[in-house]
């Protein structure tokens, strides 16, 4: 046996070990791009979550302000009826404060259906982020996967061109390689 005899397997071992650690690469970043996009899309859904109670609680608190005002302006009208000597109580000023109070009623009402359909939305808008995060997990693991079967396949089909499927012990490489590689293992 010739020390080509040995210089073989270590070439062929050599080119396996580049493969696999080529694959192994691959799948591992792969699989850390799917956990950095998911937690990048973790932290957006907190963040709409935290946009989403603020927009709830601005619409909570501009509607307490828009009831204040309403009181503020309820007793602008009477104290007015009661300064022009017009009783309050009965007649065309209680109609009045009736349907002030029913105008103030809806537009406290509107505040408080933008805010709880502005939070809706930013709550959907978490939800979707969240999803997005899950699937592009999945996504890069299946890519990792398929990278690491990639790399056997590869690997298997350079063992079985090496001994097994070109002809019963011929090389992958060139005539022209395997005269170089052939000269310099056997250079003393």
């Amino acid at each position: 046996m010739g020390t080509e005899g040995i210089w073989v397997p270590l070439l062929l071992g050599t080119a396996i070990a580049g493969t696999a650690v080529s694959a192994g690469m691959g799948y591992m970043a792969q699989k850390q791009a799917g956990e950095d996009a998911k937690a990048a899309s973790e932290a957006e859904a907190a963040n709409l979550q935290i946009q989403a109670e603020n927009a709830r609680l601005a619409a909570e608190e501009q509607a307490k302000n828009k009831q204040e005002e309403g009181r503020h302006f309820l007793a602008t009208q009477q104290a007015e009826a009661a300064a022009g000597n017009i009783k309050i109580n009965v007649g065309a000023p209680l109609v009045i404060a009736a349907d002030t109070r029913n105008i103030l009623a809806r537009e406290k009402g509107y505040i408080l259906k933008r805010g709880r359909d502005e939070a809706a939305s930013l709550n959907y808008q978490a939800r979707m982020a969240l999803a997005v995060g899950k699937n592009a997990k999945r996504n890069a693991n299946m890519g990792a996967i398929a990278t690491g079967v990639g790399g056997v396949g590869s690997a298997a089909a350079l063992g079985y061109s090496w001994w097994g499927g070109g002809g019963g012990g011929s090389s992958p490489f060139s005539p022209q390689s395997n005269a170089k590689i052939s000269n310099w293992m056997n250079t003393p």
